[in-house]
């Protein structure tokens, strides 16, 4: 399915002819109570003896296989005359529907309780679609117009929240599939806020019970977060109809998660904004850099996205990380993030990827390429994911950083600001999809020393290295010490009543070598009985680095015991230099903004 097909009908077409050749679309939420709503599908002018009727099994901004064919039912084929068809299953995820005299009406139930950014969900509070998880499609049929009606005669007191144009009551249009597929779709009692930037309308809708002074708040913050990632690359994208809407729903019915969307994004949290406000902003934050990069500055990997398949790209170290990176950094130039809990969570970035063993096995390219595994993915083995995978969120998140305090050095007197305009000049506003190493030629054009660009990939893009961040964060007058002087490294590790471990054992830790896991009991440690989960960390608070000690445990009924040798937890903080010169803190200014 071509992916800016749209643009181009919109150019030839205009929107407002409305010919037979449309998809008709009708919702009809017949039994909200018990998550079920009826589709009906109306096919027209199909020059095939034979209509190939497909659930998609991805959707836009997820990577992995889900499946959605699997809570569809009921499935049913009609010609013009209301004569039954009948329906050949192909595979788990199509039909076969005879046509006759061109036309084919396909319906079907589907059941939904998960309303969050992939899923769908459907109560007694809303219709709550993700358009792959909601509705089939023609093989064959992508760049026809699609017409949706949502039957809502139960429930006039609703309205409907898309990026898709309304053409009616009720009533919405995209030009192709494509564009359906990538406009979440919610219809319920919504609080609206909207404002102009420019010629452009940002749009809040919420679905959530809340005092107006805490809507106001968040509205305000959502407003200035807007204008700071606007100002990383000079100018709002020109979204097709001259709007982007927020779809915010909160509620404790349904699931944490946040997608973006072309002109959209949509936000689910359990939770109230008195509440979690702060983290319901992140979300939104990272979902609206989104709208340029992933949305307009796009890897060539993901076009055109496949819809039956899982979709693999290399480049989601910098199309998920860099845009996890400018979620902080926008949120503490708006001041809605403080500088603490900056860094704080730049402290816990920099833990997981340095002190991970998992870079011994993949470099960023090679995280990416496990999205389809882990993005939202579904399985019921175990995984090793703790020893050799590093979230490409977490780990382009760090690179990010490194990148924008190396371009802020006095070498180059540039930042990551810099950079992601001139991505966005080339590759975003001209929707021409890039590659990797268009992204490494871009950083030698933009510092004008191609010498440094090959360097900063070749060391930490196609390789695992790490820069030397004490050096870079000095500039900045921030300092890194060791978190737990003193203290061994033996990771994270939990215990249940028993003194089984429910946590792996990480591959450079000190009890490795022993060859205890996950599973395992833990009955000894330095000859002390272990009788669970607060005498094993009192046990372990007494361990001192640099020494030798002694563990007893028990695997697969095999009581065994292990010599090992500790040494130092690697763990860092980040802290502030209370003596920072005048420099250092301009610097740190003209990063993060005014304190």
């Amino acid at each position: 399915m071509m992916r800016n097909f749209y643009l181009i009908l919109l150019l030839f077409v205009g929107f407002t002819s409305f010919g037979q050749t449309t998809i008709k679309y009708q919702v009809n939420p017949f039994n909200l109570d018990h998550h079920e709503i009826k589709v009906t599908i109306d096919f027209s002018e199909i020059e095939k003896e034979n209509l190939e009727i497909r659930m998609p099994n991805s959707s836009p901004g997820r990577y992995a296989i889900h499946n959605f064919a699997k809570n569809l039912y009921g499935e049913k084929a009609y010609d013009q005359e209301g004569n039954q068809l009948t329906i050949q299953r192909l595979s788990p995820s199509s039909w076969a529907v005879p046509v006759v005299n061109g036309a084919v009406r396909f319906e079907y139930i589907l059941f939904a309780n998960h309303a969050d950014g992939t899923y769908a969900g459907f109560d007694a509070q809303r219709i709550h679609m993700n358009m792959p998880a909601a509705f089939a499609y023609g093989v064959g049929l992508d760049n026809r117009e699609v017409e949706l009606y949502i039957d809502l005669t139960e429930h006039p007191e609703w309205s409907v929240a898309t990026q898709i144009p309304k053409t009616g009551e009720n009533t919405f249009r995209a030009p192709n599939y494509y564009y359906f597929y990538d406009s979440p779709t919610v219809a319920g009692s919504f609080r609206y806020a909207n404002w102009k930037v420019e010629d452009q309308t940002i749009e809040i809708a919420m679905m959530h019970d809340c005092s107006d002074e805490d809507f106001e708040k968040y509205v305000s913050w959502t407003q200035a977060i807007v204008e700071q990632e606007r100002a990383v690359y000079g100018e709002l994208p020109r979204f097709d109809y001259k709007k982007y809407t927020f779809i915010c729903s909160y509620s404790p019915y349904v699931f944490r998660d946040a997608m973006e969307h072309r002109n959209s994004t949509i936000c689910t949290f359990p939770g109230s904004l008195e509440m979690y406000a702060s983290y319901m902003i992140s979300s939104l934050a990272h979902e609206f850099f989104h709208s340029w990069n992933i949305e307009r500055i796009r890897p060539a990997s993901l076009e055109p996205f496949d819809f039956d398949h899982a979709n693999m790209s290399g480049e989601l170290w910098f199309g998920e990380g860099f845009t996890n990176y400018y979620e902080a950094v926008s949120q503490c130039r708006a001041g809605v993030m403080t500088y603490e809990s900056f860094l704080e969570n730049a402290s816990n970035v920099l833990n997981r990827v340095k002190n991970s063993p998992a870079r011994e096995f993949r470099n960023p390219i090679q995280m990416s390429y496990n999205a389809p595994y882990v993005d939202a993915a579904a399985s019921i083995d175990a995984t090793n994911y703790p020893n050799n995978f590093i979230s490409y969120y977490t780990y382009g998140e760090l690179l990010g950083l490194a990148l924008d305090l190396s371009l802020r050095s006095n070498l180059k007197k540039l930042t990551l600001d810099d950079y992601m305009q001139y991505v966005w000049s080339k590759f975003g506003k001209t929707e021409i999809p890039y590659t990797i190493d268009d992204l490494q030629e871009a950083l030698g054009n933009v510092t004008g020393d191609q010498e440094f660009a090959n360097n900063f990939f070749d060391q930490y893009i196609y390789q695992s290295a790490l820069p030397d961040f004490e050096t870079l964060y000095d500039q900045f007058g921030i300092k890194i010490t060791l978190a737990n002087p003193g203290k061994v490294n033996f990771g994270s590790l939990e215990i249940n009543n028993s003194g089984y471990l429910t946590t792996p054992v990480l591959k450079g830790t000190d009890l490795y070598p022993t060859g205890i896991d996950k599973g395992d009991r833990i009955l000894s440690l330095n000859d002390q009985v272990v009788t669970g989960n607060s005498s094993l960390k009192e046990l372990i608070k007494s361990l001192k680095p640099n020494e030798n000690y002694t563990l007893g445990f028990e695997k697969m009924g095999e009581k065994r015991e292990a010599q090992f040798s500790t040494s130092q937890d690697p763990t860092v903080s980040l802290q502030f230099e209370p003596n920072a010169g005048k420099k250092d803190i301009k610097n740190r200014e003209a990063w993060l903004g005014p304190k």
